[in-house]
């Protein structure tokens, strides 16, 4: 069975899909503190086997060049002022056209980590799985759920993210190239919501009013 929670960045996507390769989903009664622990990524009897799609993104990227997917070769051509410095708007038509682009690299990635672990359940989670790509993806749409931010939650979290000022390494004006960005993934948060909404897809709005226990327990129950 494929699970799987779509959404945009720094929703809480990971924090629970993690969850759910380790202790797998919560039985009546039962919480993952009296689970027995186990190593990230590995599988066993209550866990799912864990499809990172991030992990996926730069190889990707790299086939895709290779491809002359436009938009990847648009990314690579370009420099880092150029990339960050844009509107937030054009980088969002880029971002979410980049995902497109990268579809049949992930997917095929997907379903080799399926035929390599016949016997386990698949978490898949990341914004690659957009509302509009889930059906090509083949998750069964009870088996989805779009976990969106609220702006306030966003800019929390990010600015939490060590990595943040690596991926920002070279750009001339930082101060503006972090603000576009947050509104860049605003303005994904947005349409990923209307996506869902428009396919009659489950989704969340991630506010931070719930602790990382009651989002697993949310979102786990509603992809189960």
């Amino acid at each position: 069975m494929l699970y799987c929670i779509g959404g945009s960045p720094c929703s809480g996507k990971s924090t629970v899909a993690e969850r759910l390769s380790k202790f797998g989903f919560p039985q009546n009664g039962q919480t993952q503190q009296n689970r027995q622990t186990h190593n990230y990524g590995q599988t066993h009897n209550n866990g799912l086997v864990y499809f990172k799609a991030d992990d996926h993104m730069f190889p990707g990227m790299e086939w895709a060049l290779k491809k002359g997917c436009p938009e990847c070769v648009k990314y690579f051509e370009m420099s880092v002022d150029e990339i960050w410095l844009r509107e937030p708007f054009e980088q969002f038509l880029a971002e979410r056209e980049i995902w497109r682009e990268l579809f049949p690299y992930i997917n095929s990635k997907l379903l080799e980590t399926s035929a390599e672990n016949p016997e386990y359940d698949i978490i898949a989670e990341g914004a690659a799985f957009m509302p509009s790509l889930a059906e090509a993806y083949g998750v069964d749409p009870s088996k989805y759920v779009c976990l969106v931010p609220t702006k306030e939650f966003q800019r929390e979290k990010y600015a939490l993210r060590t990595w943040v000022s690596q991926i920002l390494e070279g750009v001339s004006d930082k101060q503006r190239a972090f603000e576009n960005w947050m509104k860049r993934d605003e303005l994904f948060a947005e349409a990923m919501l209307e996506e869902a909404r428009a396919l009659k897809l489950r989704f969340v709005v991630n506010s931070g009013e719930l602790n990382e226990d009651e989002l697993f327990g949310l979102v786990a129950g509603l992809v189960r």
